[in-house]
């Protein structure tokens, strides 16, 4: 692996930050919502610690979920502040899930919220309400260019177009002429953006296959290896989430000698991408920092 490559893959999180002056606000009301939940308490006397809660359609038992779960619990601990995690029971794109724990969230009037605004169309209001109503907001994970729209204080995250041009960049710079794209259906935001920033960035042929469940590894790994042995023109692979890698890695191993004349890379980072990173089987990985995108939120609202 080029040391340069790698250096340009490990992306830096793209932090867009206020200089905060918080004045947190609301009662601490231990109402619970349904849905996954995990927590750490601070150090503060009882009573006496502020209690943000953090809503993401990443479950903590998901691995991009379970990272950005730690930096929240460990900024927690750090800060004397009862933070609490709030997710769906498993990875998904679809608004409905979400809006139920971030009204179930608001209701609980924490002294400050975190929300990953995966779908803004169908989020943003609620969001803009618990801001108007005096609770301190961040955007984290996704909700790149909505802080103005839900008046939130800050965004911690990537910039989901730039991180798909880089991407076609880099495969570019790889070697590879023509892509696939390995993504799921049309209809999330940040996933389409992704996708039109890679178009844009490799500027070469892309070839889109969009998994209908990326959840079923077994499906997807099948359908990776089909769409490659339909054209073999294709040299390059991308992966467009860290829920689509293990299926990269499986189909990688199951065409055996052949993976070697294909450039693979992917957006998220786990043990098994950075060790293929490491031993050479995938050209690069983006990372989006995930344990920032849980910490940097709980330090501003503290602060």
């Amino acid at each position: 692996m080029n040391k340069k490559l790698l250096g340009k893959a490990l992306l830096p999180l793209l932090v867009l930050a206020l200089a905060l002056g918080l004045s947190a606000c609301g009662s601490s009301d231990d109402d619970a919502s349904a849905g996954e939940t995990s927590g750490s308490s601070g150090g503060a006397a009882p009573g006496e610690s502020l209690r943000f809660i953090y809503v993401n359609s990443n479950p903590s038992s998901e691995p991009t979920g379970a990272i950005i779960n730690s930096g929240m619990e460990a900024a927690g601990e750090e800060l004397g502040v009862d933070v609490e995690y709030r997710s769906t029971q498993s990875l998904e794109f679809t608004p409905t899930e979400l809006k139920r724990l971030l009204e179930n969230a608001v209701a609980a009037k924490p002294d400050g919220l975190i929300v990953s605004d995966t779908e803004p169309d169908a989020l943003n209001a609620e969001i803009k309400a618990a801001s108007d109503s005096g609770i301190p907001v961040v955007l984290s994970s996704t909700g790149f260019g909505q802080t103005e729209a839900t008046g939130a204080l800050t965004y911690v995250g990537n910039d989901e177009l730039a991180t798909g041009e880089l991407g076609g960049e880099m495969l570019k710079e790889a070697g590879a002429t023509h892509a696939l794209m390995v993504s799921i259906p049309p209809g999330v935001p940040i996933v389409e953006e992704r996708e039109e920033g890679f178009e844009k960035g490799f500027g070469g042929e892309v070839t889109t296959l969009a998994v209908d469940d990326f959840a079923d590894t077994t499906a997807a790994t099948n359908a990776i290896v089909a769409a490659l042995q339909k054209d073999s023109d294709i040299d390059g692979v991308f992966g467009i989430g860290s829920a689509l890698s293990p299926a990269e890695l499986a189909a990688m191993k199951q065409i055996g000698a052949d993976a070697g004349e294909i450039k693979w890379s992917t957006i998220d980072i786990g043990p098994e991408v950075l060790k293929a990173v490491e031993d050479g089987s995938f050209a690069f990985a983006l990372d989006q920092q995930p344990y920032l995108q849980g910490y940097l939120p709980v330090l501003y609202l503290k602060q």
